[in-house]
C-alpha cells in the first residue's frame, strides 16, 4: 500500500509505503507525526468524520485526507487510547473474552452442527410466546411465595392476602369509597390511597373536607377510618397477587382453581390448609419451571459435562405427578410438545454426544494453548502473575489474573490498579493482538508500543508478537516507534529469524516543515557508533567536522590520551601553547610537551592528512568562518556540533530543550552502540536545528 497523507496535524503532505503481509517499521524521533499517522489510518477505515475533524491542523480549515488504503481494510490500532478505552475495565480484563480466545471459524462450524441436532427442542421455544409466558407466570408465582422454602410471610401472597381481601370485603361504613378502593386496570385504588395519605396532614386544619371543602367534621372521621383500614402498599401487593393468580389459573386443575378462588376472596386471612395448598403448588411450579428453563437452554454449554446424555435427556422430560395441581389440559399440551421434541433428539443422541465431545476437547485445548502462551510471556518478562480463562458460556467468559506462587489465590479484581505502568502496557499489548485477530483485522498498527520497556521485557514482547509461534505471521503490520533498538533487533541482531517469519521492512521518517518523507533502512545502514565516527572522520568534508567525528571516535573507544586532549582543547578554543591534559589521580591540568603534542598531531593526520592545529584554531575562533561552516554542514548532527563550539560549554542557552540536544550529541553518554549514521539520517529533529539557526544565523 502506498499511503498518501495530507493536512493531518503537523503533516501537510507525506507518503509512506506499507508492504502487505510484512512487518513495516517506521522509525522517527518524537514530533515527526507517528501518532498522527496511526490516527488518520484509523479514522479512514472506515471513514469517521468525528475522528477526522480531530486531525485538522491547528488554526486552519483544511481537510485531512488519506489515500491508498485498500478497500475494506480492517484496521486496528494499539495506543494509549485503546488501552484506556477497551482494556482493564472494573470487571473484565478484556471485553468479549469468549470471542477473543474461543470463537474461531471452526468453533462456529461445529456449534452449527450441534444446534441443528438440538433444533427440534429449540423450535418449541423459538417464537413461542405461550411457552415464554408460561415460564414468566411460573416464575412470578414463585417470587410471590417469598424466598423461604415454605410460603414466606415476607412474600407478596402473605403481604396481599394475609389479612384477607380488603378490596372484595369493604367495611360497611366505607362502602361509599368502593369505586375508589376496587381495583381498576391501572391500579387506581393504590393511587387513590396514596392521594388520601398525602392529604392526611390537612384534615385537622379546618372544619371542612380538605379534598372538596364540604363543611363539617364527618369527613375527618371517615378519612381516619380509611387510614386505619387500608394501607397503599398492602393493596399494591394485593393487586399484584390477584393478577398472578389470574394468569396462573388456566394451568390449574379445576378443583384447585376453586380452592385458589377461595383464598383470593378470604375475609380473615390465609389458613393453615391454604398455606399447605400453596406450598404444594409452589413445589410443583418450581420443578416444572426449572425443567422448562433447562430444556429451553439446551446447548453445548449445558450438555458439555453430561456423562450419559441419553439418560440425561430421558430425565429431562417433564412428567406431571399423579393428582398434580397443574394438570390442566393447557399445561398437559405444552409439556407433551416439549417431551416430543426431546424424544426426537434422543434418536440422534450418539451423534450429538460425539459432536459435543469433540467441541468440548477443542474448547479446552484452545483455553490451554492461550493460557500457556500468555503465561510463558509473563514469566519471560519477569511478571509475577498468571492468567486463567474461565468459560461458563458464550456470554460468561472471563480472562482472570492470578498472583503467581499463591495456591488457591482468588482472581485479582480491578486489575488496572494492581499492575504497574509497564506491566499494564506489556500485558495490554499481548491482549490487543488476540483481540484484533478475533476481529479479523487485516492491518495492525502499533503506535510506539515497546519503547517504555527495559531490554529483557522488550525482547519478551517482540518474541511473543513476532517470533514464538507468532500469531502475526503473514499479517500486515505497521509499527511506529522512536526506539531504534527495535530496528536493531529486527534488521540486524535477529534479522534471519525475522526474515523467515514476518518479512520486515524498516524506514526512517523525517518531517521538514510539514513534509513527511521516509528513507529505507537496510541492514547495511546499521553500524556501531565507533565505526560511524571513524568513517565520517575520513570523509571529504570540512576538517572541523572531520575532527569532531574523530574526537568522538577516541572518546567512545576510551582512548582519552594525548590525541583526544589535543582535539578537545581545539574545540574549547585553547591556543597551541595552552593545550593540556589532566593528570591523574590529582586531576590537575598539565601542559602537553612538544613531543606529546607532535605525536598526537601525527596520529590525527592518519585520518585528517591536512590537520593543522593553528590553522583550525584560527577558524574556530572566527565566528564568521564558523557560521559559514554551520551554514554548509551536511546534516543536523554536524550543525549541533558546530553550534556547541560556537556557543561554548558555559554558554547560557536561550532554550533548555536545545541545551539537552546539544549536550547529548556532544558527549557519548547517550549514544547507542548501534545507530544510523547521522550524516545520512537526520536523527536530530529539524525544529531543534531551526532554533539553532535563529541563534547562529539570525535573520540571514
Amino acid at each position: 500500500m502506498n499511503l498518501k497523507i495530507e493536512n493531518c496535524n503537523n503533516i501537510s503532505s507525506g507518503k509512506i509505503d506499507v508492504a502487505e503481509n510484512s512487518l513495516n517499521i517506521k522509525y522517527a524521533v518524537n514530533g515527526t507525526g507517528k501518532s498522527s499517522i496511526a490516527k488518520i489510518i484509523k479514522a479512514f477505515s472506515p471513514l469517521n468524520d468525528a475522528e477526522t475533524k480531530k486531525l485538522v491542523p491547528y488554526n486552519t480549515e483544511l481537510t485531512p485526507t488519506l489515500t491508498g488504503l485498500n478497500d475494506g481494510e480492517k484496521v486496528s490500532v494499539f495506543n494509549e487510547e485503546y488501552v484506556n478505552r477497551y482494556l482493564f475495565q472494573k470487571d473484565d480484563i478484556i471485553p468479549n473474552a469468549f470471542n477473543v480466545f474461543i470463537k474461531t471459524e471452526d468453533y462456529e462450524q461445529r456449534m452449527a452442527v450441534i444446534k441443528e441436532m438440538l433444533s427440534d427442542v429449540r423450535k418449541q421455544f423459538e417464537n413461542n410466546q405461550e411457552l415464554d409466558d408460561l415460564i414468566a407466570i411460573l416464575s412470578d408465582f414463585l417470587t410471590s411465595c417469598g424466598k423461604a422454602s415454605d410460603i414466606s410471610k415476607a412474600g407478596t401472597i402473605f403481604k396481599g392476602l394475609g389479612e384477607g381481601n380488603k378490596i372484595d370485603h369493604i367495611p360497611d361504613d366505607l362502602k361509599e369509597y368502593a369505586p375508589y378502593l376496587q381495583k381498576q386496570n391501572d391500579s387506581t385504588n393504590v393511587r387513590w390511597l396514596k392521594w388520601m395519605v398525602d392529604g392526611k396532614p390537612f384534615v385537622p386544619i379546618a372544619k371542612q373536607c380538605p379534598f372538596c371543602s364540604t363543611p363539617g367534621n364527618a369527613s375527618e372521621t371517615k378519612t381516619s377510618r380509611v387510614y386505619e383500614t387500608y394501607d397503599a402498599k398492602k393493596i399494591e401487593h394485593l393487586n399484584k397477587i390477584l393478577e398472578i393468580f389470574e394468569k396462573l389459573e388456566p394451568y390449574l386443575c379445576s378443583d384447585v382453581k376453586d380452592k385458589i378462588n377461595a383464598i383470593k376472596q378470604n375475609v380473615s386471612g390465609i389458613t393453615k390448609e391454604d398455606k399447605a395448598l400453596l406450598k404444594s403448588i409452589k413445589d410443583e411450579t418450581l420443578e416444572i419451571r426449572d425443567c422448562l428453563l433447562r430444556v429451553k437452554n439446551f446447548d453445548f454449554f449445558t450438555l458439555k459435562d453430561v456423562g450419559r446424555l441419553k439418560v440425561f435427556l430421558q430425565n429431562a422430560k417433564i412428567n406431571l405427578k399423579e393428582n398434580s395441581n397443574l394438570s390442566s389440559q393447557k399445561m398437559i399440551d405444552n409439556l407433551n410438545a416439549i417431551n416430543k421434541s426431546i424424544a426426537d433428539v434422543e434418536e440422534k443422541v450418539d451423534d450429538l454426544q460425539r459432536e459435543i465431545g469433540i467441541q468440548r476437547t477443542k474448547v479446552y485445548q484452545a483455553i490451554q494453548d492461550h493460557k500457556k502462551k500468555i503465561n510463558a510471556f509473563l514469566e519471560c518478562a519477569g511478571y509475577n502473575y498468571n492468567v486463567d480463562i474461565d468459560v461458563k458460556d458464550e456470554e460468561n467468559a472471563r480472562l482472570l489474573l492470578l498472583p503467581k506462587g499463591i495456591s488457591e489465590a482468588a482472581p485479582i479484581n480491578d486489575v488496572k490498579d494492581h499492575l504497574s505502568y509497564g506491566e499494564r502496557n506489556a500485558f495490554a499489548l499481548i491482549l490487543y493482538v488476540y483481540s484484533a485477530l478475533s476481529e479479523n483485522t487485516t492491518l495492525f498498527v502499533f503506535d510506539d508500543p515497546i519503547s517504555s520497556f527495559d531490554g529483557n521485557k522488550r525482547f519478551a514482547i517482540i518474541n511473543m508478537l513476532f517470533l514464538d509461534e507468532t500469531p502475526l505471521r503473514n499479517k500486515t503490520i505497521l509499527l511506529l516507534t522512536h526506539d531504534f533498538s527495535i530496528v536493531v533487533d529486527v534488521m540486524l541482531s535477529l534479522a534471519r529469524r525475522f526474515s523467515d517469519i514476518v518479512h520486515p521492512h524498516a524506514h526512517f521518517l523525517t518531517n521538514h516543515g510539514g513534509l513527511l518523507e521516509e528513507k529505507e533502512i537496510t541492514r547495511d545502514d546499521i553500524h556501531t557508533f565507533c565505526s560511524i565516527m571513524k568513517e565520517n572522520a575520513q570523509k571529504e568534508i570540512h576538517p572541523i567536522n572531520r575532527a569532531i567525528y574523530l574526537r568522538r571516535y577516541f572518546e567512545i573507544n576510551d582512548e582519552k590520551g594525548c590525541v583526544w586532549d589535543v582535539l578537545s582543547c581545539l574545540f574549547h578554543k585553547r591556543e597551541r601553547s595552552s593545550v593540556c591534559r589532566k593528570d591523574f589521580p590529582s586531576g590537575e591540568e598539565v601542559l602537553l610537551t612538544d613531543e606529546e603534542f607532535d605525536s598526537a598531531c601525527e596520529k590525527i593526520k592518519e585520518s585528517i592528512p591536512d590537520f593543522n592545529y593553528d590553522v583550525l584554531f584560527a577558524v574556530i575562533t572566527d565566528n564568521t568562518q564558523m557560521k559559514e561552516i554551520y551554514r554548509n554542514a551536511d546534516s543536523n548532527y554536524e550543525k549541533l556540533q558546530i553550534y556547541r563550539i560556537i556557543k561554548g560549554e558555559n554558554a547560557r542557552y536561550q532554550d533548555n530543550v536545545v541545551r539537552k540536544f546539544v549536550n547529548e550529541t556532544f558527549h557519548v553518554d547517550n549514544d547507542y552502540i548501534y545507530q544510523l549514521n547521522p550524516r545520512e539520517f537526520e536523527t536530530v529533529p529539524q525544529y531543534i536545528v531551526e532554533i539553532c539557526d535563529r541563534e547562529i544565523l539570525g535573520g540571514e
